[in-house]
């Protein structure tokens, strides 16, 4: 198990909030993992987890929360996370389909969304009465929210083909050259080879019979996550580089705030909380 909060060093949980209550982050960030690494390691951690989480939190109604790590004594609780996510995440990850991420977003909650298209241009010319005509593509020839999300959802189960208008992927910044992209994005970045692509999208519908796989789809997400993982690496290589010292002293000073936050009165719980965060993330 994962419990909620560990002491500065690592070594110990924190008396104040020391059980699991059944989150999904620890297995979420285990199953991304694989699916850039493909690296072995990760599915056994992932079988690691499943294997404690059958033996040790199994109850008569469900899985139950852990109070403590240190006695794995149960609450009287089931997190309706637990399956919305954490039992999600496993399956996911035992599918063999590590492709899947190219082809859907997974929302914070672990809710499967279809990659969005571009928005299509705006019209610009104004109708009779002043007002501007909506945009191509909706709310023309009938179409509403509702027919919409009738045809996102038959696009879903693998029924249709979404009326939407095609799906073009952007281009990674401006001057942009394969031997500027950084090492850690090149697997985000670079292209499926035609043959791996069509490998990858057989698994995808083996594991998951009753979802769409266009390649469209993919090299539109794929170009969005290079573009986006290029930025992020930039904005950290212009952050001063922080020791090992400094950070433990950081997290000393967010440890002693939340020690304060736990012995303050409800009024002034708010503000110290905010103190804390502030300590901890160094602004």
């Amino acid at each position: 198990w994962m419990p909620e909060m560990f002491g500065v060093d690592l070594s110990r949980t924190d008396a104040r909030d020391p059980g699991y209550n059944l989150r999904p982050e620890h297995v979420e960030s285990t199953y991304l993992l694989h699916c850039l690494t493909r690296r072995k390691e990760y599915l056994e951690t992932a079988a690691k987890l499943q294997a404690t989480i059958a033996a040790h939190n199994r109850a008569r109604c469900g899985f139950a929360c852990i109070r403590n790590v240190a006695t794995g004594k149960h609450e009287d609780l089931q997190e309706s996370f637990f399956l919305s996510e954490t039992m999600k995440y496993l399956y996911f990850i035992f599918s063999d389909a590590p492709d899947f991420i190219d082809y859907y977003v997974l929302t914070t909650e672990g809710h499967i969304m279809p990659v969005l298209p571009r928005a299509p241009p705006r019209k610009s010319t104004a109708g009779a009465a002043g007002a501007a005509e909506p945009a191509a593509g909706f709310g023309e020839g009938g179409r509403t929210h509702s027919s919409v999300r009738a045809e996102a959802d038959a696009s879903l189960a693998g029924t249709a083909q979404p009326h939407l208008p095609p799906a073009t992927p952007p281009l990674p910044p401006p001057r942009l050259h394969l031997s500027d992209i950084p090492s850690n994005c090149a697997t985000i970045c670079l292209p499926l080879p035609t043959g791996d692509a069509e490998a990858a999208e057989a698994s995808l519908r083996q594991a998951y019979p009753l979802l769409k796989f266009a390649r469209s789809d993919a090299a539109l997400l794929r170009a969005r996550r290079c573009t986006a993982c290029i930025a992020v690496t930039a904005k950290m290589a212009q952050l001063p580089p922080v020791s090992h010292s400094a950070r433990e002293e950081r997290l000393k000073a967010a440890e002693a705030a939340a020690t304060v936050v736990a012995e303050a009165p409800a009024v002034r719980r708010v503000l110290a909380r905010v103190v804390c965060t502030l300590i901890q993330y160094g602004v």
